[in-house]
């Protein structure tokens, strides 16, 4: 095994910020302002997962989700809260 593995410089480089998620700005320009907008599978699919990603990086949800529509929040909330757990981050850490 190589010396110069990953795992062994890891803890030595400083951790460098989390580039921004592009399907953020995605979501923002289709759901921003649209609290009226009908419900859309796909779309809450990808809220759902934003908030998977969010969550899984300890990442606060976008500023812009208090004015989408209510499926939308709702989906996004609800992955966030799974991301968190996956994570340990949440209240609910299952195993503890």
């Amino acid at each position: 095994m190589d010396v110069e593995d990953a795992t062994l410089r890891w803890p030595l480089e400083p951790r460098r910020p989390d580039p921004p998620l592009q399907e953020d700005a995605a979501l923002r320009d289709l759901l921003a302002h649209r609290r009226k907008r009908a419900f859309d599978a796909a779309c809450s699919a990808a809220c759902y997962t934003l908030g998977v990603r969010l969550g899984l990086r300890n990442g606060a949800l976008p500023a812009w989700l208090p004015t989408a529509p209510p499926w939308a929040r709702q989906a996004m909330r609800a992955g966030h809260a799974s991301g968190l757990a996956i994570a340990g981050e949440g209240l609910a850490q299952p195993g503890r």
